[in-house]
């Protein structure tokens, strides 16, 4: 069992960091959600060169170029908010 005085140093100690450890929390609340993202995006281009591929069965004139420019302007261009100027709307 912990002391009152240790009780204390620890509180005083933590109150000290609080903002650092709140903002490393959130760092890691970001880190995580850019990560989900980023995993979303990978398995959205990889539906997209599926559906390409079938666009391909179809139409022999479909080109790789062709694919590839119609992945990265119609299939995964997502309109995305833009965040409000000087700052970011993310946790």
């Amino acid at each position: 069992m912990k002391s009152p005085e240790r009780i204390a140093f620890e509180n005083d100690l933590h109150a000290h960091f609080s903002s650092e450890i709140e903002e490393r929390k959130q760092n890691v609340r970001y880190m995580e959600f850019q990560a989900k993202k980023q995993a979303i995006y990978a398995g959205l281009i990889e539906t997209c060169i599926s559906l390409a591929g079938q666009r391909f069965e179809v139409d022999r004139t479909f080109t790789p170029d062709a694919a590839a420019d119609w992945i990265k302007d119609t299939c995964v261009a997502l309109p995305l908010p833009i965040p409000p100027a000087g700052g970011s709307s993310f946790p």
